[in-house]
């Protein structure tokens, strides 16, 4: 069995060529990021479930808006609004389809008040999401900013977990790196019964994740983005793989590809070509997964 646990998939054909537009690219033609699209690559590459993941830049979005004239408060009001339309979205599909789909709730804290979210938590969690998103990043605050306390203490109250971008020092144009692995060092030791899945590996802090992991039980990490390249010049062997995913520990990887970003199947040709064991392989390929998915209530 094999969970991908960290997704964009899109509602339509217009809604996957505006998340490629918002984060600087064209929609590859390989992966539409449509639903019929995911779908299809499931049962191709053997995903039996997916997460996906509802993620905006949103602050980027109520700039550009406020650079063509819109007052600001309108602009936020729509670009949140927009968002909830895409966690609504979310939701739905995996109450549609609950042995194939999970989902998350996206927020912006900085955007957003508490009220707000925990309003939107508890709507789309009763409609059937499983946990929260935020990407620091984009919000241009780390983790264990009093402002992200909201997020920390909404997932507390619901006993579910959170999948945060995370990165070691990589802006994102004028967005400063905020979301290095340190940033969480807090947050897991005052929120030991919350789980918290760093994504991408934390992209280039993997001895951090890996301490982490060592001194919280509730850190865990996904490979999103990071089995792209494997063997070629500059990048990880397949051998470095291993030796990363053993140091921050099998039972707390998670596998997840970051569709429609990248190659599905080129992703878990290569994940099925790593030297792991039978049992590291199936705690990264679902356990690992179902432990963050289900609820500690």
């Amino acid at each position: 069995m094999l969970i991908d646990f960290h997704t964009h998939a899109q509602p339509d054909a217009a809604a996957a060529a505006e998340f490629f537009a918002l984060i600087g690219g064209d929609r590859p033609t390989r992966n539409p990021g449509t639903p019929d699209d995911l779908f299809a690559k499931m049962d191709a590459v053997g995903v039996s479930r997916t997460l996906i993941v509802p993620w905006y830049p949103a602050q980027d979005m109520v700039d550009a808006r406020v650079a063509a004239g819109e007052p600001r408060t309108t602009a936020v009001k729509a670009v949140i609004d927009h968002w909830r339309g895409l966690n609504e979205w979310a939701a739905g599909m995996a109450r549609t389809h609950p042995d194939r789909i999970s989902s998350l709730v996206g927020f912006d804290p900085v955007l957003m008040t508490r009220e707000e979210m925990e309003a939107e938590a508890a709507l789309r969690l009763g409609q059937g999401a499983c946990g929260l998103k935020i990407a620091p990043m984009f919000f241009d605050r780390p983790a264990d900013d009093p402002i992200v306390t909201p997020i920390w203490d909404i997932a507390r109250k619901h006993g579910v977990f959170v999948l945060s971008e995370c990165s070691s020092a990589h802006g994102f144009g004028h967005h400063a790196p905020c979301s290095h692995p340190r940033g969480f060092e807090a947050v897991a030791r005052a929120y030991p019964d919350v789980r918290i899945q760093l994504a991408h590996l934390s992209n280039g802090a993997e001895d951090e994740v890996a301490r982490l992991t060592r001194d919280h039980r509730n850190i865990f990490a996904d490979l999103s983005l990071r089995l792209v390249g494997i063997g070629e010049p500059g990048q990880w062997s397949r051998a470095e793989v291993v030796e990363v995913i053993r140091n921050i520990g099998a039972d707390r990887v998670v596998y997840g590809t970051n569709y429609p970003i990248v190659d599905v199947a080129a992703f878990a040709e290569t994940w099925r070509s790593l030297d792991l064991t039978d049992e590291e392989r199936a705690q990264i390929g679902w356990m690992n997964a179902e432990r963050l998915r289900h609820p500690v209530n």
